[in-house]
Formats: C-alpha cells, sequence, structure tokens
C-alpha cells in the first residue's frame, strides 16, 4: 500500500489566513458598528464555542514549550466545535477563501462569523491529518521526532501554526474578540 502524504503548504495557508482575517474583520467592524447583534441563541453559541476551545494552557502563543501534536489538536479542535455550532444553529458553513466580504449586499451574520473562523480551524485539521498519517504510516524515520520530521517535511509549518495560534488565542485574538462580541448589547 502506497501512502501518499501532502505536504504544508505555506501558499495556502496565507489564502486561508487572509480570508479567515477579511471576513472576521468584516464580522467585527459590523457588530462593533451595531449593525449586527448576536441574538439570544448566537450569544450562547459564542459562549459555548468560547468554552469548548478554551486553550488550557498556561502561556502565551505560541506554544513552542508544547507538542507539535498538541499545539495541531488544539487548532483542529475548533473545527469540529464549529461544524457542531453551525449545526445546532441551522447556520451553514461556507468557503471564504477566495471570497470578498467587501462585496456582501446582505447583512453579516453568525454564518459568515463561524465560516471565518472555521477557514483556520479546517487547516489545524489537514496539518492533524498529515501529521497522523505521518505516525501512523511510519514515515516517520526511527529516532526523528515528529517536530523535526514536520520541519524537513513541511518547511513553513511551525511558523504558520503560531501564526494560527495568535489568530486563536492570546492578547487580541478570536478568543478576546468573541467575548467581547458575546456580552456587547447583553440585556
Amino acid at each position: 500500500m502506497v501512502i501518499v502524504l501532502h505536504p504544508h503548504d505555506s501558499l495556502q495557508y496565507a489564502r486561508r489566513s487572509a480570508a479567515a482575517n477579511a471576513w472576521f474583520g468584516t464580522v467585527l467592524e459590523a457588530a462593533q458598528e451595531g449593525d449586527w447583534r448576536l441574538d439570544d441563541i448566537e450569544r450562547r453559541i459564542v459562549n459555548d464555542v468560547l468554552n469548548a476551545t478554551y486553550p488550557l494552557t498556561s502561556g502565551m502563543p505560541p506554544y513552542t514549550e508544547e507538542s507539535l501534536r498538541i499545539r495541531v489538536l488544539r487548532i483542529a479542535s475548533w473545527a469540529a466545535i464549529l461544524r457542531l455550532a453551525a449545526a445546532a444553529g441551522g447556520w451553514t458553513l461556507f468557503p471564504v477563501t477566495n471570497q470578498d466580504p467587501d462585496g456582501l449586499t446582505r447583512q453579516v451574520g453568525m454564518a459568515d462569523l463561524l465560516s471565518a473562523i472555521y477557514t483556520l480551524a479546517e487547516q489545524g485539521e489537514q496539518w492533524q491529518q498529515m501529521i497522523m498519517t505521518a505516525v501512523r504510516g511510519n514515515l516517520i524515520p526511527r529516532g526523528q521526532s515528529v517536530e523535526q520530521w514536520a520541519s524537513e517535511h513541511s518547511p513553513g509549518l511551525k511558523r504558520d501554526l503560531a501564526n494560527a495560534e495568535h489568530f486563536f488565542s492570546g492578547p487580541g485574538s478570536l478568543e478576546d474578540t468573541l467575548h467581547d462580541i458575546a456580552t456587547a448589547h447583553a440585556g
């Protein structure tokens, strides 16, 4: 059996990151200007997402003191939680990469918020799949750590992972912003 393993693509990550930030910025602006206010269900779901994705770490990103597998899993776990959140609220996630949020002719809402975040969370799942395929397929040479293998096999992965960690947690991150959005205009 031949195992096909696709290395991390930094250009693809850059596109995802730019799209996630653009869409998240559009949603944040709408929330700050009062063009979009979360209703009670949306607020509860955002709070549930925050509780389910709490980073459980004592440091600040990037979490280089932790194993690469744990760091990737932390990002990947957002994807499953966001799919559940979208299903719970009846929203459909959609790809935001190569879609310009400035061209929207409708009001932004939860589907936009969740889809923006999902763009990078889904990248975490791809990283997780790449690492698990390498581990399960015995593609990592004996004596080499996952971190060493990833540095050789997928240059740029650690840099892009650190970028994603900053997007998801830490001061001024998605984590802080979601909390602000969820508590704004709460009655």
